[in-house]
């Protein structure tokens, strides 16, 4: 057992089996680090932290490390895989081996000009580096190793207010999701794209969520999907030794849910599943769980990344071959935006808006923590959506015979 005192001045304990990295784990009991190297990485963390440590000795880079650890059991992973993904490809290069008290205004606004204007990044992406960039500087400011935050206004100054706002979310259309699918179906070397296609649009899940689905989620008697987990891709540098993938439960309480299985959704998953029972299904076994409904391959989970890049080829081809046929019956042909697999669940929350679904249902089965996310960030309604419902209900107020005032 080894006892300390955190940041903030808390008593806290750490136990192992072993002392040190030589040490045998005793039977019958989980391996894990050593006594001695957790007290190294607890020294560590107290040491960025600490008041009396040099103010000007402390790097930007040893800071985040010490940021970062701070965070270790208190955010999910696939915060911390995204903060350091930020880090990698944003700050190391520009403040690395900066001191951290030398970083000025000046200093993050060219920043954020560089990426903007020379690297031709979108203002959300520069906005998500500035809440990360900002929340680091913050706690250095709020420990005392720096007097002021030098993030302070600079994102204003260099975006319009409302830059970093997203446009509005693409959502496909009935005649395209038709196409579209017939299309998979008709290529054998697509057909094995149809069914999480048709299962995204008929369930609004989150593509983590769809990897982590198994064949023991789908109640075919009862007509409900279970989702329980989801399974991640790690995008970050590869260290050996740790796991390429994450599974944790879904992405806020209300995300472990039930969702009612659409025949379509149903008749797709049981063609995938004659298919799999035909070609064979994969080998994926993950923290002990198997019969994992969609894959890449046999022995790899699904990779959102890897499944976006593979539907623009998809798109590609299918918008080639319906212009050169609706060019040779001149009509005019049904052409595909370029989406991912996240467009597939803002078109089925979409759906279920445009067709008048109760905003609680659409809540629960979108897996929103609250009903504002689901207004705020997935509703719209098309103008001729409501110009339908502005003449349903000048009908029922002529057949009422009342006045709307």
């Amino acid at each position: 057992m080894y006892k300390y005192r955190d940041v903030d001045g808390k008593e806290k304990f750490v136990y192992s089996w072993t002392l040190t990295g030589t040490d045998r784990t005793p039977n019958g009991k989980a391996p894990s680090a050593c006594l001695r190297d957790m007290e190294k990485e607890i020294a560590k963390k107290l040491l960025l932290y600490d008041p009396k440590t040099p103010k000007d000795e402390i790097t930007f880079s040893e800071f985040y490390e010490g940021f970062i650890a701070s965070k270790d059991g208190t955010v999910r992973q696939s915060t911390i895989d995204s903060y350091n993904n930020i880090y990698d490809t944003h700050f190391e290069k520009a403040f690395g081996d900066m001191l951290l008290s030398s970083i000025t205004t000046d200093n993050v606004k060219a920043l954020y000009l560089s990426m903007w204007r020379e690297r031709g990044l979108k203002p959300s992406t520069c906005h998500n580096a500035h809440r990360l960039l900002h929340l680091v500087f913050e706690t250095a400011l709020y420990k005392g190793i720096i007097p002021t935050n030098p993030t302070n206004g600079v994102y204003r100054e260099v975006f319009p207010r409302g830059a970093a706002k997203s446009s509005k979310k693409l959502a496909l259309s009935q005649t395209q999701q038709d196409e579209f699918i017939s299309y998979l179906y008709r290529h054998p070397e697509f057909e094995k794209y149809a069914a999480l296609i048709i299962f995204l649009l008929g369930t609004g899940c989150r593509s983590g969520e769809a990897a982590g689905l198994t064949w023991d989620d789908c109640d075919f008697d009862r007509n409900e999907i279970h989702v329980r987990r989801t399974l991640v891709y790690r995008h970050t540098k590869y260290v050996p030794g740790e796991p390429r993938y994450y599974m944790n439960p879904p992405k806020t309480e209300s995300g472990m849910r039930m969702i009612p299985m659409l025949p379509q959704v149903r008749h797709a998953l049981l063609r995938e599943k004659e298919r799999q029972d035909r070609e064979g299904r994969n080998i994926i076994c993950f923290q002990g769980i198997t019969g994992f409904v969609f894959s890449i391959k046999k022995t790899r989970p699904l990779i959102s990344s890897t499944v976006d890049k593979k539907l623009l080829e998809i798109i590609e081809k299918y918008n080639l071959e319906a212009a050169a046929a609706a060019k040779a019956y001149n009509k005019t042909p049904v052409l595909l935006p370029k989406f991912s697999l996240h467009t597939l669940r803002h078109t089925f929350c979409s759906f279920l808006c445009e067709n008048d679904v109760n905003i609680k249902t659409i809540q629960q089965v979108m897996g929103h923590s609250t009903i504002g996310v689901t207004m705020d960030i997935y509703t719209h309604i098309s103008p001729e959506k409501a110009k339908d419902d502005f003449k349903k209900l000048g009908e029922r107020i002529e057949n009422r015979q009342i006045a709307p005032y």
